[in-house]
């Protein structure tokens, strides 16, 4: 503890740890409570008991390793039923083991992988657009992307006068049908939040309305792929 009661050497600790607890004399308590230096005296003293009970608290608690085994089902005997005992009656080693306990989520291709889709990102292409894909609507900008098989389209339309809500039309199409797609859906993701989102129909357009200037990445889910169209630019 530090030596900011020295002016007061007729306070003792077990003053201060008295007047923690509410059971020092009255007017003990009232020259705690007025001196600066000893309330801050009381307060390092009473952090000092709290950070040592803490250490006390855990002191008898399994090494992560014992953890890890009684939670893989490896540890046996006299051991185990030590262990078991004392997990139920500790609340840190029940977190503990349910943070182990619980997977970290696989990665999204991981992800797509087991349900049968895989992920194709979308690549910008410099070539201007094909006439024959021409999109519906007065476009503002129009951009090209390729991923794997597919081509698609968008076209960015701006806002009327005196609003900021945009919308994008676009149209995707696959290398081996260009004049029909199987049933997909198009969302389109800000920071992860879904904005606004529409179906594909059969000649591959889509439409997304509603659409506040910013970035976005578009989502399109195909019976077995996911394309990703990351940094589309609104403004």
């Amino acid at each position: 503890m530090s030596d900011q009661r020295s002016d007061y050497p007729d306070i003792q600790e077990g003053d201060l740890l008295a007047y923690l607890e509410g059971v020092a004399p009255p007017e003990v308590a009232a020259r705690i409570a007025a001196s600066p230096a000893l309330s801050a005296a009381a307060a390092e003293l009473r952090l000092l008991d709290t950070l040592m009970g803490s250490a006390l608290q855990r002191s008898t608690c399994p090494e992560l390793d014992d953890l890890l085994l009684y939670q893989a089902g490896l540890m046996t005997g006299v051991s185990q039923q030590q262990l078991a005992r004392h997990i139920q009656g500790c609340p840190d080693c029940r977190h503990e083991l349910a943070q182990l306990a619980t997977p970290a989520a696989p990665p999204l291709p991981e992800r797509l992988a087991a349900a049968g889709r895989r992920l194709l990102d979308a690549l910008r292409v410099s070539a201007p657009p094909q006439p024959a894909l021409a999109l519906r609507g007065n476009a503002h900008q129009q951009l090209e992307y390729q991923a794997g098989d597919y081509h698609l389209l968008l076209a960015i339309i701006p806002p009327v006068a005196g609003e900021d809500i945009w919308q994008i039309e676009g149209q995707i199409s696959h290398a081996d049908a260009p004049a029909a797609l199987p049933e997909a859906t198009v969302q389109a993701l800000r920071a992860d939040n879904l904005v606004a989102q529409d179906s594909v129909d059969e000649f591959g357009f889509f439409a997304l309305d509603q659409l506040p200037a910013g970035s976005y990445t578009l989502q399109i889910d195909l019976p077995e792929e996911r394309v990703m169209v990351a940094d589309v630019i609104i403004a």
